[in-house]
């Protein structure tokens, strides 16, 4: 899980910093596999490629409504899924600063979307990626 801050000026012209935390567990990166044609890394090559906006903004979309979640006050639990994810993104001045920072660059997206995992988890996508670019006859 991680926990980030976004600085953003709401409408009132206040300076805020909004808390948002993203965990993108085993779990949520099947769910995102099962619900994505191609999974989590076509997601991410599609966008890549195509330097689209609206591509950049399916993947990011996608990718958040599987990991933003609302942790307890203890720590044990979060909350997830439509109701929360919308609070979220109707937080629009947070929820657009958080795109524009993550969208600059497919290496932002990256790390963006790394931080969110457990390490084991990142191997293994970078795994499938070796196996995916070896099986098309890429050896990047």
């Amino acid at each position: 899980m991680v926990e980030k801050k976004i600085a953003y000026t709401n409408y009132a012209g206040e300076a805020k910093v909004f808390t948002a935390y993203f965990d993108l567990d085993s779990i949520g990166l099947a769910e995102l596999d099962r619900k994505v044609e191609g999974g989590f890394n076509a997601l991410l090559a599609r966008a890549a490629e195509s330097g689209s906006a609206s591509k950049y903004l399916d993947a990011y979309e996608a990718v958040l409504k599987e990991a933003y979640c609302e942790r307890t006050e203890d720590g044990d639990t979060v909350n997830r899924g439509e109701e929360v994810f919308n609070r979220f993104k109707n937080n629009r001045k947070a929820y657009n600063a958080l795109f524009n920072e993550v969208t600059k660059s497919e290496e932002s997206a990256q790390a963006f979307f790394y931080s969110m995992m457990d390490p084991e988890l990142i191997v293994r996508i970078e795994e499938q990626k070796k196996a995916e670019n070896a099986a098309a006859g890429n050896n990047s």
